[in-house]
């Protein structure tokens, strides 16, 4: 069994800095704790999986958090 994730792993305020850092943009990012969204269940805070021995197997790389980002941006922006 495999488990197609990257090892690469943001939490939620890391990954909103990096996208705004990205942008360009310099703006509050404000932390709230997970209970003031109202989820039905509580969320992991760490729910990625190990995909190490996929890719050691394999030699397959996952495209990096800030390539996809990036992807984004520039088909979004143009």
């Amino acid at each position: 069994t495999y488990n197609f994730a990257d090892s690469e792993f943001f939490t939620r305020i890391e990954l909103a800095k990096q996208f705004v850092s990205m942008v360009g943009k310099d703006v509050e990012i404000i932390l709230k704790a997970q209970e003031e969204f109202g989820f039905a269940e509580p969320r992991q805070i760490k729910s990625y999986m190990d995909s190490s021995r996929f890719i050691k197997e394999t030699q397959m790389s996952f495209t990096t958090m800030r390539e996809v980002i990036q992807s984004y941006l520039t088909h979004t922006l143009n």
